[in-house]
């Protein structure tokens, strides 16, 4: 692998990385049952899980990713 292979597989693993974490985090706070508001009932939605476990897959993917491009 020459210098610019090596850069860009390390970037989009990294961006991969960053995605995970924006999609973990908003379907993450869309769970937590403070986000339905003050004196709302709580409603945990399952569609929301989806996302989270596919965003959490992701960053894993990505990390490994990331260090699999770096030649040790």
């Amino acid at each position: 692998m020459n210098v610019v292979e090596i850069a860009v597989r390390f970037t989009v693993a990294w961006l991969a990385v960053g995605l995970g974490l924006f999609v973990a985090t908003g379907s993450f706070r869309a769970l937590h049952p403070t986000a339905a508001g003050v004196g709302r009932q709580p409603a945990w939605r399952p569609l929301y899980a989806l996302p989270f476990v596919l965003a959490l897959a992701l960053l894993g993917v990505g990390l490994v990713q990331a260090i699999r491009a770096v030649p040790w």
